[in-house]
C-alpha cells in the first residue's frame, strides 16, 4: 500500500521508489511510526537535500541501525541545528567513516556532552581541518585516554586557544610524536605549568619552529632539569631565544656560538642593536646568514668594524643593501677586501659615497673591474685619490668613460702616468676637452700618439698643440 497524500497514515512497509520520491517537506511530515519504518538502506538512498527536511527531533528518533546507513557525505550536509538533535547513543554508534564526514564547523557545534561521547576509535579518525573547528571547551572535557587518541594530523588543527584548555594530565598522555604535531603558533597556548610538566621524551619532540614560538614566560618555565635533557640543537636554539628575550649584555654576546647565531631567526637578528653588532667577533658576525645580512639596518651597520666587513663571504657581502653601504664610514669601508669589491653589484657600487671612494686603498681600487670602473658616476670617479688613480691598470683605464676623463681635476690629470695615457683608446682621447690638456705636463702630452692626435677634434688638437709647445 502506498502512503496517503499527507503522509499521516501508518505504513508498515515502504517501497524504495516511494522513499526516493519523498521531498524534504514530505519527509518532515512523517509521523514517528512512519520514520521508524524506514530501513537503513532506504535512508542511505536519500539525497542530502531530502535529508534537510528532518528536524533535530526526528534525527534523535533514528535508531543506531538506521543511522548506520547514512554516509559521510549525507552527514556533512546536516545543519548544526539538526546535529543538535543527535543523542549520545547515536553519536557513539557512528563509524570512523561517518565521523570523517563531519566538517570542523559541525564538530564545533557539538555540545560538550555530545563531544565527550566520542570514542578513542572515533577521535583517531579526526583530521586537522576538522579539529580546527573545535572549541577549548571541547578539548577540556576529553579524558586523558581520549586526547591521547588524536592522530598527528588531528592534533595539527588545534589552536593556541585549544591548547590553553589542555590540562597537565592530558598533556602527559601525549607522545613526543604527538607533541611535534602541534602547529608552532598553537604551542603559545600551553601554560607555564604545562611547559614545566613536559618530560624528557616529550621535550625531544619539540620542533625548531615550536621552540621559536615559545614566549618569554614559557621559556622561563623550563626547569634546569628539562634544559639539560634537550638535544644539542634544541639547547643551542633555546639559549639564543632565552638571551634574546632579555637584553643581551657583552658577556652573553661573547658566549654565543656560531651555531647559535646561525639558528637565530630574522626577528631575533633584527632585534640586535648597533652595540650588540659591535660586540660580535668577526667569526660570530660571519656566521649570520646571507638573508640576515640583507635585512640589516643602517642603525645596526653603525656598530660594525672594518674586521666584521672583511669577515663576510662574497655571498653575504652582496646582500648588503645600498643604504647600508652608503651609511658606512670610510674607516669601516676600508676593511672591505678586494674579493668583495670585485663581487659588488652595480647597485651596490653606485651607492658608495665620495667619502668611501676617497678612502679606497690601492688594493681596493685595483680590485675594481673594468665594468665597475665604467659604471662609476663622474662624482664618484673624481673622488678617487691621485695615488689610486695612478695605480689603475691598463684594463681598468680602458673602462674609463669620456665623461670620466673630461671630469678629471687638475691634480688627477697630473697624476696620470705617461703609461696610463698611452693605454687610452682613440675613442677615449676623443672625449677629452680642451681644458684637460692644460692639466698635462710636457711628458704627458708627448705620450699621446699620432693616432690619438688624429682622433681629436680640431679644437682639442689645437689645445694639445698649444699646451705641448708651451711646456
Amino acid at each position: 500500500m502506498e502512503p496517503s497524500r499527507d503522509f499521516r497514515f501508518t505504513p508498515r512497509v515502504w517501497s524504495d521508489p516511494t522513499v526516493r520520491s519523498l521531498t524534504s517537506t514530505a519527509l518532515s511530515q512523517l509521523s514517528t511510526t512512519d520514520l521508524a519504518a524506514l530501513t537503513a538502506t532506504q535512508l542511505a538512498s536519500l539525497r542530502p537535500d531530502q535529508l534537510s527536511g528532518l528536524t533535530s527531533t526526528e534525527l534523535s528518533l533514528l535508531t543506531t541501525t538506521q543511522l548506520a546507513g547514512l554516509s559521510g557525505q549525507q552527514l556533512r550536509n546536516l545543519t548544526t541545528t539538526q546535529l543538535a538533535g543527535l543523542t549520545t547513543t547515536e553519536i557513539g554508534s557512528l563509524s570512523r567513516y561517518q565521523i570523517s564526514g563531519f566538517s570542523g564547523l559541525q564538530l564545533g557545534s557539538f555540545s560538550t556532552t555530545q563531544f565527550k561521547t566520542l570514542s578513542t576509535y572515533q577521535i583517531s579518525a579526526l583530521e586537522g581541518d576538522q579539529t580546527a573547528g573545535l572549541t577549548s571547551s571541547d578539548i577540556a572535557v576529553l579524558s586523558n585516554v581520549q586526547i591521547a587518541a588524536f592522530s598527528r594530523d588531528g592534533l595539527s588543527g588545534l589552536t593556541s586557544s585549544d591548547l590553553s584548555a589542555v590540562s597537565a594530565l592530558q598533556l602527559a598522555a601525549l607522545s613526543s610524536s604527538q607533541i611535534a604535531a602541534f602547529s608552532p603558533k598553537a604551542v603559545q597556548g600551553l601554560s607555564s605549568t604545562d611547559i614545566s610538566a613536559l618530560v624528557s621524551t616529550q621535550l625531544s619532540g619539540l620542533t625548531y619552529d615550536e621552540l621559536s614560538f615559545l614566549s618569554t614566560t614559557q621559556l622561563t618555565a623550563l626547569t634546569t632539569t628539562q634544559t639539560s635533557e634537550l638535544s644539542t640543537s634544541q639547547a643551542a636554539l633555546l639559549s639564543v631565544l632565552t638571551l634574546q628575550v632579555a637584553n643581551l649584555n657583552q658577556t652573553q654576546v661573547a658566549g654565543l656560538t656560531t651555531t647559535q647565531i646561525g639558528q637565530m631567526s630574522t626577528i631575533q637578528v633584527a632585534a640586535l642593536s648597533s652595540t650588540d653588532m659591535g660586540w660580535l667577533s668577526t667569526t660570530q658576525f660571519g656566521a649570520l646568514s646571507a638573508n640576515d645580512i640583507g635585512l640589516m639596518t643602517t642603525s645596526q651597520a653603525a656598530g660594525l668594524t672594518r674586521s666584521d666587513l672583511a669577515a663576510l663571504s662574497t655571498n653575504q657581502f652582496r646582500m648588503l643593501t645600498a643604504p647600508v653601504l652608503a651609511s658606512l664610514s670610510s674607516a669601516q669601508f676600508s676593511g672591505v677586501t678586494g674579493t668583495q669589491i670585485s663581487a659588488m653589484t652595480i647597485t651596490q657600487l653606485m651607492a658608495l659615497t665620495t667619502n668611501e671612494m676617497g678612502g679606497l686603498t690601492v688594493t681596493q681600487v685595483l680590485a675594481l673591474t673594468a665594468p665597475e670602473i665604467a659604471s662609476l658616476s663622474t662624482t664618484q670617479f673624481t673622488a678617487i685619490t691621485n695615488t689610486d688613480l695612478s695605480a689603475l691598470t691598463t684594463s681598468q683605464l680602458r673602462g674609463l668613460t669620456s665623461a670620466d676623463l673630461a671630469a678629471l681635476t687638475t691634480t688627477q690629470a697630473a697624476a696620470l702616468t705617461t703609461t696610463a695615457i698611452g693605454c687610452l683608446t682613440s675613442q677615449q682621447v676623443g672625449g677629452l676637452s680642451s681644458r684637460d690638456f692644460a692639466h698635462f705636463n710636457h711628458n704627458q702630452l708627448a705620450a699621446f700618439t699620432t693616432m690619438d692626435i688624429n682622433a681629436m677634434v680640431a679644437s682639442e688638437r689645437s689645445a694639445w698643440g698649444s699646451a705641448f709647445n708651451s711646456r
